[in-house]
């Protein structure tokens, strides 16, 4: 299959499929501004049970991608769709996405988030190795999608096909890390060697966040400030360790906003909209 994108977005949310803050809305804009200016992109997120295959106007592409998680034969589904011209590709498995919230219920995280989107992270580098060229940057999105950057960079020296794409994380929440036991981590696929203080072991743990912190050519934050902040303890949560050790790849991007969503003078959400050039309405 066809595959000439320069950037592949990965990301557990992208507006207006799926969002439940602001990972969903950046998603939502920023491969279509990129796309606006000439850059070939494409992103892969999961299928959850509240998109509407129909009404987005999702396509069937393959039956059979294997994610081979938790066991080797396991397969995914794959859809596409178009949003603002950029291709959307769905990873789909019921058991794992097709639930009435993303992440959580009341009660608290879901008891196999790590399962869950390790095989989502399994799915996407299946179903890129199965096309016609490698993407030159893969971006993974917070926790979610970190395992991502740590398979390509064990996979380099024995993979051809992935040798010259380079892979950026970006961090939206620190304090979200997806930390879970360290069985988890024996049935990831990584190589043992990933599993240590300067890879994804976590006093004990498996961290996926981590995992993508330690193994990204580049790791970003949505703001220069907070790209700093994040190297001490007060606002570390525990991994400024890490990041002070790859304080070199880090940087600080401040996140953009689409203004023709975000626009208070065209929003029919307010009450009383504004401008520039007339705050009256701010005012009121």
């Amino acid at each position: 299959m066809k595959f000439n994108h320069t950037v592949l977005f990965v990301a557990s949310e992208m507006y207006p499929f799926s969002k439940t803050g602001g990972l969903g809305d950046v998603i939502g804009a920023l491969p279509v501004e990129l796309k606006r200016q000439g850059v070939n992109v494409a992103v892969i997120t999961p299928l959850y049970g509240d998109i509407n295959i129909e009404e987005n106007e999702l396509r069937l592409i393959s039956t059979k991608c294997r994610a081979g998680y938790p066991w080797a034969p396991i397969t995914c589904e794959i859809y596409r769709a178009e949003y603002e011209g950029v291709p959307v590709y769905f990873v789909e498995r019921g058991e794992y996405f097709d639930r009435k919230n993303y992440y959580n219920t009341h009660d608290g995280d879901y008891f196999d988030n790590c399962e869950r989107f390790v095989f989502f992270c399994r799915a996407t580098m299946a179903w890129a190795s199965r096309l016609d060229g490698a993407p030159a940057i893969v971006h993974a999105h917070d926790w979610q999608a970190a395992l991502v950057p740590a398979y390509l960079h064990f996979l380099r020296p024995s993979a051809p096909f992935w040798r010259n794409t380079k892979t950026l994380l970006t961090i939206h929440n620190l304090a979200f890390q997806g930390r879970f036991a360290s069985r988890l981590f024996f049935t990831s696929g990584l190589p043992r060697e990933a599993w240590g203080v300067d890879g994804v072991e976590f006093w004990g743990d498996f961290n996926l966040l981590k995992a993508g912190i330690a193994y990204a050519d580049l790791v970003t934050t949505v703001s220069p400030t907070y790209s700093l902040e994040i190297l001490f303890k007060e606002f570390g949560c525990g991994l400024e360790g890490i990041l002070t050790k790859r304080a070199f790849n880090l940087k600080g991007i401040t996140n953009g906003a689409d203004y023709s969503i975000w626009d208070p003078l065209n929003d029919k959400y307010l009450p009383c909209v504004y401008s520039p050039d007339d705050l009256s309405g701010k005012k009121t």
